[in-house]
């Protein structure tokens, strides 16, 4: 059974994880001005990446389990 959620790479929870060791409670705040540059430099696949980071740092720090998720 596949899941609606999506594979997220080894690289991205790299990137988010050293962003969060960095700069702690304002990673995610922190990722959002990296994408911000991301896109006034035009670089699409830069902004991607960006957003990815942004959504694993969301995911790495939240602690409370979802209604739809099941308990291992």
């Amino acid at each position: 059974m596949r899941t609606s959620k999506p594979q997220i790479e080894p690289d991205i929870y790299r990137s988010a994880w050293n962003l969060i060791r960095a700069h702690g409670k304002k990673a995610e705040r922190e990722a959002a001005k990296l994408q911000q540059a991301m896109i006034a430099l035009g670089d699409e696949r830069a902004v991607s990446f960006m957003w990815s980071i942004h959504k694993a740092i969301k995911e790495l720090r939240r602690t409370k389990r979802q209604d739809h998720e099941p308990l291992n």
